[in-house]
């Protein structure tokens, strides 16, 4: 940015998951001094909000920012207002990137309530994740014999991306034989029988739009010392996917029009 310019008051954007998110000065009104440093308000709508609150999401909302924690407007779900300018430096980085994380704070919330779950030996209903229900595609979390099962319904639209999606796939499911500690890693082009139980739309059932993945998540996956990574991590692994798919596909394209400059030069 340039620092001659002036920023505006308010800024509203969304991501690739249709969660919008919107920051602004918290300026009283009529005030006009340009100079002078104003709390910062940051809101954001997560879609499948009311979905995964019960599963520990609401608790880990209020452990986080609770402090800063204000009422939502415009049908968000989430707001917090914060005073950098009375923090230190250490602190201002410290909430920036806490607020930054906002997201993956709440979809990750679910994984540490199972994670919890599990290491106390308590049984849990299987329960889904909405977190992109525009596109059909939700991560499905159910208790297994030796922790817990993430199925993740994943939408190709684009022929090729399903082509380069299962050498990922592939690639996924061997690495257990070189990393031990890795998860167990399995897809389908059949809706497994796990997702029975939820009423899943027809379309969600069509093994020509969507794959199926199912990832072990192992008592080693969900203890203390890696639970918070796993809940990092593990939501997203559909952008991970998809931002790998596009990299190659860019990369191909980029080979595919080189080799054609090269054969125009021979021609």
């Amino acid at each position: 940015l340039d620092p001659n310019d002036k920023l505006s008051e308010s800024y509203e954007c969304c991501d690739f998951d249709g969660v919008s998110f919107l920051i602004r000065l918290e300026k009283p009104k009529g005030a006009k001094d340009e100079n002078a440093k104003y709390p910062v308000r940051v809101e954001m709508k997560l879609p499948c909000w009311e979905a995964i609150k019960q599963y520990g999401a609401e608790e880990r909302y209020k452990e986080l920012y609770g402090k800063w924690k204000v009422a939502p407007t415009d049908g968000r779900t989430h707001a917090v207002v914060v005073n950098l300018w009375e923090m230190s430096a250490a602190e201002q980085k410290a909430t920036i990137e806490l607020i930054a994380n906002l997201k993956p704070n709440m979809l990750g919330a679910p994984f540490l309530w199972v994670a919890k779950k599990v290491n106390a030996k308590e049984n849990f209903a299987p329960f889904e994740i909405p977190y992109r229900a525009h596109t059909g595609e939700s991560i499905f979390l159910s208790p297994a014999e030796k922790g817990a099962t993430a199925i993740f319904t994943i939408r190709f639209n684009d022929p090729g991306d399903r082509i380069i999606g299962n050498v990922f796939f592939g690639e996924l499911s061997a690495a257990r034989t070189r990393v031990r500690s890795a998860p167990i890693v399995a897809f389908s082009d059949k809706c497994p029988g796990e997702l029975e139980a939820f009423h899943l739309r027809p379309e969600v059932k069509d093994g020509s739009l969507f794959a199926y993945v199912s990832m072990s998540l192992l008592a080693a996956s969900l203890s203390e010392r890696k639970r918070q990574d796993t809940s990092v991590y593990v939501p997203m692994f559909r952008d991970y996917l998809h931002y790998h798919i596009k990299c190659t596909k860019a990369f191909l394209h980029q080979k595919m029009r080189n080799r054609t400059a090269l054969l125009l030069k021979i021609l």
